[in-house]
């Protein structure tokens, strides 16, 4: 290893820019959402959870992808790190939501009726959009399967690892706390094996590629369940005076960071 004094550069602060956003609130009581079938009960409950996750991993991707820009290269791996994290974090939540597409039929069901309930094909053609996207890229189930879901064994990452003997040092940053300390060619060589199945040739254009193709699914799969379930919440559980409008103070997504090498201090834990 070799060990190179580097200075953690800080980037002055700039002043938080805030934007109005108004939210409604719906609420349905307890006895008129007893009365839905529970399939239509499972349904809205599972894939508001599915819309919140998708969504977030969204947001977050975003944030990532902005503060590569930082102006250090050890900032700079730091925030990799974090962008190939999420990366991976979406690959699996995606490939879960295409299996609950194809096992649940209460779902498949839910989404076609709802997608656009003057003409259910519509909801059809969305759903099986969604899958195609999975379906011409077969590389996201197989890094899925061998590095979300479980840690690599030894010959899934043979090719990765000829690629570090040839062209990288292994470098460490380390400090006093676990918050301090990046494994910097270790992450990267455990991206490296699952980018090398986006594309064997170029595994930095399998970065992109792979980042471009999940968050093409995840915009068409948010709005494919964000329009069935407004659908269905203003349609057979609308209720007058059930909705209020709520006003926030919120910061743009342009205007957030979050950073990986942090100070952990007592008053913290």
């Amino acid at each position: 290893m070799r060990k190179k004094q580097k200075q953690l550069l800080k980037r002055p602060r700039r002043p938080a820019h805030t934007s109005v956003i108004r939210v409604h609130e719906q609420v349905i009581s307890g006895l008129v959402f007893a009365e839905v079938a529970p399939a239509n009960q499972y349904a809205l409950l599972l894939l508001g959870h599915v819309f919140h996750e998708i969504s977030w991993l969204q947001r977050m991707l975003y944030i990532a992808q902005k503060n590569i820009d930082a102006t250090s290269p050890i900032e700079k791996d730091g925030q990799a790190l974090q962008l190939m994290f999420l990366v991976r974090l979406m690959l699996g939540k995606l490939i879960e939501f295409d299996t609950l597409l194809r096992d649940e039929g209460r779902i498949d069901s839910f989404l076609t009726v709802n997608f656009s309930p003057e003409s259910p094909a519509e909801g059809r053609t969305a759903i099986d959009s969604v899958r195609a996207q999975f379906a011409s890229n077969d590389w996201i189930r197989k890094a899925r399967n061998k590095h979300f879901s479980h840690y690599p064994v030894f010959n899934d990452v043979k090719a990765a690892l000829s690629n570090v003997n040839e062209n990288w040092d292994f470098r460490v940053y380390y400090g006093e706390r676990s918050t301090h300390t990046l494994y910097a060619t270790a992450d990267a060589f455990a991206n490296l094996a699952w980018l090398n199945l986006a594309d064997s040739e170029d595994p930095s254009r399998g970065l992109q590629k792979g980042i471009d193709v999940l968050l093409s699914i995840a915009a068409d799969a948010l709005l494919m369940i964000e329009r069935a379930l407004e659908n269905y919440l203003r349609g057979p559980l609308a209720r007058e005076g059930d909705t209020k409008q709520i006003v926030l103070s919120v910061r743009p997504l342009s205007e957030q960071r979050f950073d990986f090498f942090s100070d952990l201090t007592d008053d913290d834990v």
